[in-house]
């Protein structure tokens, strides 16, 4: 009886973890124009490659990751993408919490 119950506890946690990692992300396959910018190096307080998406009122977001060929000041995108649960802290913006992190699930150059 003891092993049967530490079976469905370790069943249920493993349950509860795929579940967890699964809800990574908050939303999926949003797609819209941005921009790259480059706020400056994280040594002397800028908040590095960041997206400034176009629709969008909340202002700059962190990419959780950005090709080295895409790292142009201004550059104008078209992406599609999903917020994570993450923030990522830099400058004088790790006092308001941090920006949020959102993943890129396809990025192109666009006009």
């Amino acid at each position: 009886m003891k092993t049967l119950r530490s079976l469905i506890a370790i069943i249920l946690i493993a349950a509860v973890c795929i579940y967890i990692s699964f809800k990574k992300y908050k939303e999926d396959g949003i797609t819209t124009k941005a921009l790259v910018v480059f706020t400056g190096d994280l040594a002397v307080d800028g908040c590095g490659w960041l997206i400034k998406i176009d629709d969008n009122t909340e202002g700059y977001y962190h990419p959780d990751k950005l090709a080295d060929n895409l790292k142009v000041d201004s550059l104008p995108v078209k992406i599609t993408y999903s917020r994570t649960k993450q923030k990522f802290n830099c400058g004088f913006i790790s006092a308001g919490g941090g920006l949020p992190v959102i993943h890129i699930s396809s990025i192109v150059a666009s006009d």
